[in-house]
């Protein structure tokens, strides 16, 4: 029976098909058994915060309760020092855009005073020394003064405290469920990093 020969094109194409799988196959089957333990416990505890986060707004009767899980998600990270990190700078955003956002929602017309708030916002988050937070701020003064789901006023208040509620679950999940210490990783790191090699070659003539 003779075999079927491939044309060159789908010759080509099979390779590619061939190469990407195996580098798909290599990356997976390189990772650390280390590393599968900490991605596992990070997607574990952003789930678990996630789902609490969204729960509790229910709970508490708070509108739009889907803001206290993604606050979660953005601001859980693989060690305490990163998430308390990642918190600090979404709160202070959150404040501050929730701020300007009711203040000038009281002032001018949309789009002139849309403009101003979040100007402002982004500017007083760089000038204190948290430029992490101005994007965070600008987000913030969208939802307040743009979305029309209720009073600017409402909107603020809601917002700021689905941020606290999703920032406290994140934290303590994350201090509670298998903590893990940025000061620890950089440890073991190091412990596990190769030593390094001495080039000098040895005298022979002793």
């Amino acid at each position: 029976m003779e075999r079927m020969e491939l044309s060159p094109e789908r010759s080509r194409f099979s390779d590619r098909i061939a190469r990407l799988l195996h580098e798909m196959t290599d990356g997976i089957s390189l990772l650390p058994s280390r590393d599968w333990k900490r991605l596992l416990i990070h997607a574990g505890r952003t789930a678990l915060a996630a789902t609490l986060c969204w729960w509790l707004a229910l709970r508490l009767g708070l509108h739009d309760g889907y803001w206290g899980a993604i606050s979660a998600i953005i601001v859980i990270q693989s060690n305490v020092g990163a998430t308390i990190k990642a918190s600090r700078d979404r709160i202070l955003g959150t404040i501050i855009g929730a701020g300007f956002g009711f203040l000038f929602s009281l002032i001018g017309q949309i789009p002139w005073n849309y403009i101003v708030a979040v100007f402002l916002a982004v500017m007083v988050c760089g000038l204190i020394g948290f430029r992490n937070s101005s994007r965070l701020a600008g987000v913030t003064v969208t939802i307040v003064m743009l979305v029309q789901s209720g009073s600017p006023k409402t909107v603020a208040l809601d917002r700021v405290i689905q941020v606290v509620l999703g920032i406290v679950v994140a934290l303590a999940v994350t201090i509670l469920i298998f903590p893990n210490h940025a000061r620890e990783a950089s440890s073991v790191a190091r412990k596990q990093a190769p030593l390094p090699v001495d080039n000098r070659q040895t005298d022979s003539s002793e």
